[in-house]
């Protein structure tokens, strides 16, 4: 999994406990018994049957600070839920490793430039992370 601007060591001293990803565009969701999202499934190839996994909860992931570069550490996913990105909550942000609401929502456009505009408000998957031993 994917962190920049210095949040990878956010992430593994235990500070940064939420990371926001865009939903894509076709993207399906799982539930489990409880109706909770359990699994995040991109879009069906035509070789596919059911759609690669994206997230799933109960996944460990490595924790890489560019693509193609070895992890550094490893995260399991703990819990998935859905929401627009400008619903997040100060407490929320926090666990995202910023002070507040602005500076993440800056932070977020400024990682994502030239797939989301400053003022979109976009459907984003919220995922819980845990340090992983």
């Amino acid at each position: 999994m994917l962190f920049s601007h210095g949040l990878a060591a956010k992430v593994l001293d235990g500070t940064k406990t939420q990371t926001r990803r865009l939903a894509r565009p076709k993207e399906r969701v799982e539930r489990d018994d409880d109706n909770h999202i359990a699994i995040v499934r991109r879009p069906r190839e035509a070789s596919e049957t059911t759609g690669r996994i994206r997230f799933r909860v109960g996944q460990t992931y490595a924790v890489q600070t560019g693509r193609g570069r070895q992890g550094i550490g490893f995260v399991r996913l703990t819990g998935i839920r859905e929401q627009s990105l400008l619903d997040i909550s100060k407490e929320d942000a926090v666990a995202e490793g910023f002070r507040d609401r602005t500076d993440f929502v800056l932070a977020f456009y400024q990682i994502n430039r030239g797939t989301v505009s400053m003022g979109q408000n976009p459907r984003v998957f919220v995922l819980t992370l845990e340090v992983a031993k």
